[in-house]
């Protein structure tokens, strides 16, 4: 997992970092963002089956307070540890599910602020493609898969349907071990993308949404380090987009 965080930090060197008062701003502030949430669940990757990993939910839950504020005491006039132990795969949750909602809402401000509107307003994915393939007439190829992603984002339910069947056809086709997950799906960079792209939106886009579940028994998607190769892939493919609308005329 390491070469995963590495590659996060490698891409999030590919950007480029606007002046304080550039319409850019926001939208490279929370591609910062995404890449410090999801490096701090690096040590303890896991993604929404979190609460699951040492402790039934139920107990986890109810025990969260007491810890919080045991993590609050000890650390005196220090900021509080969050990594306090009994917290740590909470903790990691918590910046996993922090850094895709901010994946989310940085490709949002960056189309908005390529198209010249108001980052905070409602996007229509579809009309934005189109209004970016109008004033740009080459892409490269990456970028064409943005835009197609783009363009089929139509319902949650439709997108859930999607993400467990291309994960499970992607991990059918041979999965290794997890240390090598990432690095096997990226052979598979046009589809892992796409199931990325999709993953982001069906359960993380803005905070809108409570996921709505996983499919029943063992499909892959509920492993955590599926969950954290979709995300870190989603995360780099972010940052190609984000530097190419940036230098949009």
């Amino acid at each position: 997992m390491k070469a995963i965080a590495e590659t996060i930090l490698n891409h999030l060197d590919t950007c480029p970092i606007p002046s304080s008062n550039s319409k850019w701003r926001y939208a490279y502030e929370l591609v910062l963002g995404a890449a410090v949430s999801l490096i701090s669940a690096e040590k303890y990757f896991v993604g929404t089956s979190h609460y699951h990993q040492k402790e039934p939910y139920d107990y986890l839950l109810s025990a969260l307070p007491k810890l919080v504020r045991k993590a609050h005491q000890e650390a005196a006039d220090k900021p509080i540890d969050l990594y306090h132990e009994g917290l740590e795969i909470w903790t990691a949750g918590y910046f996993f599910n922090s850094g895709v909602i901010r994946i989310a809402c940085a490709y949002e401000y960056a189309i908005h602020t390529a198209c010249g509107d108001d980052p905070y307003d409602n996007l229509d994915f579809k009309e934005a493609s189109i209004y970016l393939r109008s004033i740009k007439q080459e892409f490269p190829p990456e970028i064409v898969n943005h835009l197609a992603a783009f363009e089929s984002v139509t319902g949650r339910d439709k997108l859930h349907q999607q993400v467990d069947q291309l994960v499970g056809r992607l991990v059918a086709e041979g999965c290794p071990d997890d240390e090598k997950f990432y690095e096997w799906l990226q052979k598979n960079d046009d589809e892992f993308f796409r199931t990325a792209f999709y993953y982001v939106w069906c359960d993380y886009n803005w905070f809108k949404h409570r996921p709505m579940g996983y499919p029943a028994g063992n499909h892959p998607r509920k492993a955590h380090h599926v969950q954290f190769a979709l995300a870190a892939r989603a995360y780099c493919a972010l940052c190609d987009f984000y530097s190419w609308c940036y230098r949009l005329p």
